[in-house]
Formats: C-alpha cells, structure tokens, sequence
C-alpha cells in the first residue's frame, strides 16, 4: 500500500483514488492468517461497514486531506460481493480508469503478489496527459 501511496502523491494532480472494501479475504473464522486482525466473515452490511472502518483506521494516512493532498474516496462492496467477483479483486488488485471514458485503462494482476505495483502506470499516464 505505501507504494500506492507514493505514487498517487507523485501524481496527485492526475488521478482522483477511490478504495473499495471487498470482502474480507483472510477472515478469522474462515482462513485467518497469523497477527491479522480479527475480523470474520461479514454476514450483514453492518460486519462490512465495522471491518472497513479498521482499514480506515489502520491506513488513515490515505485519508488525510490536509496533509497528502489529494482525496480518498472509500467505498464497500454490496454483500453479494458483486465488485470482488466481476473484477477478480480479491485479496487486492489496482485499476486505473481513464475519467474521459470512464474505461480501465490498467488492471494489474490479482494480488497479493505483485497486485500493487505502480511502475506499469507511469507510461499510462503519460499517454493520457
């Protein structure tokens, strides 16, 4: 995530960020992961609008207008997870959409590994300046 974030203030001037908050992909009472936060499986929206608070918590640094700079939107899946399955966005996953056309122009691959690197993005938005 610093990495993102680094980015986005590099090029703050180009790009509105949004976040959405999927599905917990590491719950406790599913397949939790060692020191992660103990956070299960959402069954209402009220679980995924608790859970989605920690992240804002936790990463409170993207939310911080005053001192990044630039405005973070977050926003939360619906409970039939509709964003995490049509977009394959789970764990985590980074797009960039032309705000033009509203078309993805950059999808990076499925995370965790290697989901939220920025270095494919800087020719992208040299094309779209």
């Amino acid at each position: 995530m610093k990495e993102v974030y680094n980015f986005v203030q590099q090029h703050r001037n180009m790009l509105n960020i949004v976040i959405v908050y999927t599905k917990e992909e590491h719950a406790s009472d599913e397949w939790s992961l060692p020191n992660n936060y103990d956070i299960a499986t959402h069954r209402v929206l009220k679980d995924r609008l608790k859970a989605s608070e920690i992240f804002k918590n936790e990463f409170s640094y993207w939310f911080e207008t005053s001192t990044n700079g630039f405005v973070t939107h977050l926003l939360m899946d619906n409970m039939s997870d509709e964003m995490a399955v049509d977009f394959n966005s789970t764990p985590d996953r980074l797009f960039l959409v032309d705000n033009t056309n509203m078309k993805i122009v950059y999808r990076s691959i499925a995370g965790p590994f290697g989901a939220l690197k920025t270095k494919p993005l800087i020719p992208i938005l040299q094309k779209l300046r």
